[in-house]
């Protein structure tokens, strides 16, 4: 079978394949209006496929739903959604062809713009590939191309045009290894048509409806390619500057069938649009919800709120700390950064930086037994002046800004538990068993596109199953970000520049990661830098620096709910309130992550800064209350969990609501234990005794309510076991919390962690758990408290559980 794709850019902005991704995160939030150069759009992407008498035909445009949904216009499926790769943006200014919109390739920038068009590899024997076009940038340009680099073989194809003819060629196709070009020169800035037919070897390339020429011969047969499509640049380019399509394009077609050179003219005039007749998209079948598992979701962006009221996002900024390390010590100076923090497998702590040995860069380790105080071994690595009691652990260019991470894929080597990226200009791959021994992967650096003068990350993601890559470009003029993923650390994809809906700001770092236990989220925390104001500058340099918090779904587009500073500039040098890339556990409620200060002067350290476990922003509600309901979603578990504080007069009560919005029997807000305090995590319990584990693995809402609280996290998780008898709340020891547990749970079915009875929870469990009262997992006895009264207590509760079912609802708020 063979395709056609046809891109009009005429109607409602976005990406084919992320609209896709909006409509499955259910992100209204992303439905706002979008700025130029803030955002890569995609208009109007027509893929249709006739050729053959049951050919399927497929069309792709652009909806005016809230989620900006590029629809699938003939079948509505969504099977063939194209992909945008690189910085490209729609223009409203009358810069179409036909209609009102045209995609927009920018002019100068230090990376490439493309449409990867799906379902293009199976070209046929007869095809048409036409486009309008208005180029502004380099003359010599990529219009359609599957090219991966070397000679063009058989199985690649090349459509491309020089504005000026000086290389020979105005327009030229490669097809079956065969060039057939003709010289024309149209470096007029206005736009014009461009196409090529293919009928069985016979290639006929068109200017502005014309024919050029007679047609040539390159081959025969069907065209079957090794790859899709792409149109604007090849898959491998080989500079960022090279063969890039700048300026406008239009009417993007790739058609299944050889058009007539009187069709040809008639599409140049009348515009695809009007040539094939488009009529709207048919609204596409609904996508299934996502299975969030029992992952951990935190409330740092919209993912989990479809609809709400007097509630809002709020971002809790980190607590400073003591100071972690004064760079003061062998080979530290004052330009000593790029920190990278991490806690080993030995529960050791590391910190990864920069130093110097003379003019030399190099890496330097310091060690701690609790993530606070931070020393300098002697590692024995590096001789310095007859000397290798230092604690040098890389020397080498890659030194500039090594930042390792210890690689969670499982199918990892053991020579290659540890890995990182280094080095300016190039960015090399390295690897080590320990963490202290290091080599690179290959002496050759790796094939990506960037500057990288800064520091670059990388991580294990395991949910997709690729390394990703998060490392500095620069855009227009601004520091900016972009991502690639590899499935072995040294083959990588072309990069992606990172996408916002907000105009850009210059991000100096990334400090992007994946938390524990919630990696359906990445995180980001980039240093920000104004380089237009200045308060106290550094020797040779101005601008002043913060840190702010991004989010992400897919690692491309990027949420910038918090504009905010998460660090402060306070008053301080330039490039300081850089944050280290890593967030480390340092006690149980406590997380840790570290930020320069006077950088650049004698003064240069590191400070130390906490955070609540999960606790960087919340879902907030003060002096009304609020409520807000989540998207339809799946998930795994058998209780569900809160990470949430309120004050004195506050509350969270939530309720289960099946996926049309209609509440579950025995999960009514009314007969939900409300919540108060301050918990890191609290199990939900209603006084119906429903066990959450019941609706595992079916489509529900949830509905909360809040009143001066703040919601930072969830998770629907499995009840763990200690392998404690009656220690219900799994804390490694029975006591009278235990119990509170036990009470909270009396008549439920609701499973309780170390039950060895099961069943309906009732005196047998009392009975339990005061047969084990005062046992720990240590074996001691560490409990003074007297054993409440057994009867009395017990008659007390169950009369409690028979009342409230009669009147659930009277104690929801007291």
């Amino acid at each position: 079978m063979t395709e056609t794709v046809f891109c009009n850019f005429e109607l409602m902005p976005y990406f084919a394949f992320f609209s896709r991704l909006v409509q499955q995160l259910r992100l209204r939030s992303l439905a706002r209006t979008f700025r130029p150069y803030s955002m890569v759009y995609l208009f109007g992407v027509l893929l249709m496929t006739q050729g053959a008498a049951d050919a399927a035909q497929v069309l792709y445009g652009f909806d005016t739903d809230e989620n900006y949904r590029i629809a699938d216009w003939l079948t509505g499926d969504g099977s063939q959604d194209a992909i945008g790769l690189g910085i490209y943006d729609i223009n409203k200014s009358g810069e179409a062809a036909f209609g009102a919109g045209a995609i927009e390739f920018p002019v100068g920038l230090s990376t490439f713009g493309a449409l990867e068009l799906p379902d293009t590899s199976m070209l046929g024997d007869s095809f048409t590939l036409s486009v309008m076009a208005k180029v502004l940038g380099a003359n010599h340009t990529r219009l359609f191309s599957s090219y991966n680099g070397g000679s063009v073989g058989a199985n690649e194809f090349v459509f491309d045009m020089d504005t000026t003819g000086d290389i020979g060629f105005g327009l030229r196709a490669i097809v079956n290894g065969t060039s057939v070009s003709r010289n024309i020169a149209y470096n007029d800035s206005q736009y014009h048509h461009l196409a090529m037919t293919y009928d069985n070897g016979s290639v006929q390339l068109y200017f502005d409806g014309s024919p050029l020429g007679e047609s040539a011969t390159a081959g025969s047969g069907a065209i079957t390619l090794d790859q899709n499509l792409r149109f604007g640049e090849d898959y491998a380019p080989t500079s960022l500057t090279n063969e890039v399509f700048e300026g406008f394009a239009d009417d993007i077609l790739v058609y299944d069938r050889a058009l007539s050179s009187t069709e040809i003219a008639s599409l140049r005039t009348q515009g695809a649009e009007s040539f094939f007749g488009i009529s709207a998209p048919p609204e596409p079948d609904p996508l299934p919800p996502p299975n969030i598992g029992s992952r951990i979701e935190m409330f740092v962006d919209r993912y989990m709120v479809a609809e709400s009221n007097n509630v809002e996002l709020k971002l809790h900024a980190p607590v400073a700390q003591e100071i972690a390390l004064q760079l003061n010590g062998p080979y530290e100076t004052t330009t000593s950064t790029y920190f990278t923090a991490l806690r080993d497998e030995d529960d050791k702590y590391r910190l990864y930086y920069r130093g110097y040995v003379g003019s030399q860069e190099v890496t330097l380790m310091a060690i701690s037994d609790d993530g606070i105080n931070y020393t300098r071994h002697e590692l024995g690595l590096y001789e310095v002046d007859g000397s290798d009691n230092n604690h040098i652990v890389w020397q080498g260019a890659q030194s500039h800004n090594l930042s390792p991470f210890i690689d969670k894929n499982p199918n990892a080597p053991a020579d290659e538990k540890w890995k990182a990226l280094g080095g300016t200009g190039e960015m090399y791959a390295m690897k080590s068993a320990d963490g202290i021994h290091w080599e690179l992967m290959q002496d050759e650096p790796l094939d990506i596109s960037g500057q990288f003068d800064s520091q670059n990350t990388a991580m294990w993601d395991a949910e997709a199953g690729v390394y990703r890559s998060f490392s500095r470009i620069w855009l227009n003029g601004v520091r900016a970000i972009q991502m690639s993923t590899s499935e072995d650390f040294i083959n990588w994809t072309p990069p992606q520049p990172f996408i916002y809906e907000d105009d850009m700001e210059h991000f100096y770092t990334n400090s992007i990661e994946q938390l524990p236990g919630a990696e359906g989220v990445f995180v980001g925390f980039p240093m920000r830098l104004d380089p237009t104001r200045t308060n106290q500058p550094s020797p040779g340099q101005t601008g002043v620096s913060d840190a702010v918090l991004i989010t992400s779904r897919d690692g491309v587009h990027w949420d910038r709910e918090f504009t905010e500073p998460w660090i402060p500039e306070g008053y301080d040098t330039t490039r300081s309130h850089m944050p280290a890339w890593g967030i480390v556990k340092t006690a149980d409620d406590e997380w840790s992550t570290y930020s320069t200060e006077q950088y650049r002067l004698s003064d240069n350290r590191l400070r130390r800064l906490t955070l609540r476990p999960y606790g960087i922003a919340s879902i907030s509600a003060e002096d009304q209350l609020g409520w807000f309901s989540t998207p339809t979603f799946e998930f795994e578990g058998e209780q569900l969990l809160l990470n949430y504080q309120t004050t004195d007069t506050g509350f969270i009560a939530v309720e289960i609501r099946d996926e049309n919005g209609v509440v579950i029997p025995g999960f009514e807000l009314a007969s939900m234990q409300t919540l108060t305090g301050d918990e890191l995590w609290q199990q939900v319990s209603w006084t119906s005794g429903q066990s959450v584990g019941s609706l595992s693995g079916q489509s529900i809402q949830l509905y909360f309510e809040l009143l001066n609280a703040d919601l930072f996290a969830m998770q629907f998780a499995e009840i763990p076991d200690t392998g404690l008898v009656g220690d219900y709340n799994n804390d490694g020891k029975v006591d009278l919390a235990d119990y509170t547990v036990w009470r909270d749970n009396l008549g439920s079915e609701q499973p309780l962690a170390n039950d060895a009875i099961g069943g309906t929870i009732g005196v047998s469990q009392y009975e339990q758990w005061k047969s084990q009262f005062g046992q720990s997992i240590a074996g001691d006895n560490a409990n003074s408290q007297a054993v409440p009264e057994g009867r009395s207590v017990v008659h007390l509760s169950l009369a409690i559980v028979l009342f409230g079912a009669v009147v659930t609802g009277n104690f929801r708020r007291c």
